[in-house]
């Protein structure tokens, strides 16, 4: 029981951390790895959880025949504190209402945050907080964090509002508060200025209204919603200046995206070079030989993190080997949440529910980002996924 309390009082510091520094994230969520075998038995029976440990192991053994095994050491701590270690924290909640206490709190967090970044962006409060914690930067939506970030995570947070609305058994107001909080955090997309989640949050939108519209019967109501939502982004893009810079300049005159398309090349060259196995953990973005090829003035991309496309990264970094136990432990995930979302006797299916659409919206945005190699928003979303599993299996004692 102590250490059950332990272990909740983590995820309940990791929900309120994590809106303002990953670094209190990766503290308790490492730690909560000390008290694993309190529930050893449940994890080590839950497919994900084995998966993932097979892609940190598999990553581990490249990394002494990786060119730089330092830096590829330093790459797998990552995936192991931003997948792993995050999952066995939220595994360690068993209680559905404790579960849910969490995730309101990380919400609650986050929320605020969020405010303040809106009356800052729109004047009422200072865009800095306190060294590198920007509100605002460059007319950009960031919350303390990337704007490519924040524009995933708000996808996620939309669709766990309206998962509140859409599983409600209230009607009226109680049903559209829950939906205004989605169109709050939808309009905050929209100010971060990511067009990767441009893409990844239209595309999950329109999938689910459609699914949605055709499931209920309510097909006549598409339209008028996508009139609507036609209407408020055409105020938006003609009122805004910094949306309409980030959405007009983009094309092949756009450094951002020419960059894009030239690591592309990068990472397609690596896969063919070493398909199976890859360079090792993050040597994609370190094989100077493929750089130096490129034209002059662009030589010196390798100055990015990765190669701005999570699979082609990670194929590039881990081979077809990787990418294929990448895409079993998503497969894995979908389903499970599937599954959850669809029994009405489920006591986080809402949860699910908003997890299911915001990873889904991850992953699109992860073609032209790779948020899920670093910190922040993969912890957030394993973390979730952690708790959502271990409570669904319904054998807790």
């Amino acid at each position: 029981m102590i250490i059950d309390n332990i272990l909740l009082v983590f995820n309940y510091l990791f929900a309120a951390a994590m809106p303002v520094t990953h670094i209190g994230g990766y503290l308790v969520s490492i730690l909560s790895v000390a008290f694993i075998w309190r529930y050893w038995g449940k994890l080590y029976d839950e497919p994900v959880f084995s998966w993932l440990l097979l892609f940190v192991v598999y990553g581990m053994l490249l990394v002494p025949i990786s060119g730089d095994p330092k830096s590829a050491l330093g790459t797998m701590a990552g995936y192991l504190t931003h997948w792993l270690c995050p999952f066995i924290l939220g595994y360690a909640v068993f209680d559905p209402a404790k579960a849910r206490r969490a995730l309101w709190i990380y919400f609650i967090f986050f929320s605020a945050v969020l405010t303040l970044s809106l009356l800052a962006y729109f004047g009422l409060f200072a865009q800095v907080v306190h060294g590198n914690f920007f509100l605002v930067e460059d007319r950009l939506l960031k919350a303390g964090r990337s704007h490519i970030a924040l524009g995933a995570l708000c996808v996620f947070i939309s669709f766990f509002m309206t998962g509140i609305s859409v599983y409600s058994k209230e009607a009226g107001i109680k049903r559209l508060v829950p939906l205004i909080g989605a169109a709050v955090y939808v309009f905050a997309l929209v100010l971060s200025g990511s067009r990767s989640y441009y893409i990844a949050g239209f595309l999950v939108y329109v999938s689910f209204a459609v699914l949605w519209a055709v499931k209920n019967g309510m097909a006549k109501y598409l339209l008028i919603g996508v009139l609507v939502l036609a209407a408020a982004g055409g105020v938006i893009y003609r009122y805004n200046p910094a949306v309409k810079y980030r959405i007009t300049r983009t094309g092949p005159s756009d450094d951002n995206v020419a960059d894009r398309f030239y690591l592309y090349r990068i990472a397609f060259q690596e896969i063919k070079a070493r398909p199976l196995f890859g360079f090792g953990p993050g040597q994609g973005i370190k094989q100077k030989q493929y750089f130096e090829a490129l034209p002059s003035g662009k030589q010196g991309l390798d100055r990015h993190p990765a190669l701005h496309s999570f699979y082609l990264n990670l194929a590039a970094d881990f081979g077809l080997a990787g990418l294929i136990i990448f895409v079993i432990i998503m497969a894995h995930i979908f389903l499970r949440l599937a599954a959850v979302m669809s029994d009405k006797e489920s006591q986080v299916n809402l949860l699910a529910f908003g997890l299911f659409w915001g990873l889904a919206g991850l992953l699109i945005g992860d073609c032209f980002d790779t948020l899920l190699r670093g910190p922040g928003v993969a912890m957030e979303l394993f973390w979730a996924a952690g708790m959502i599993f271990r409570i669904s299996k319904k054998d807790e004692a």
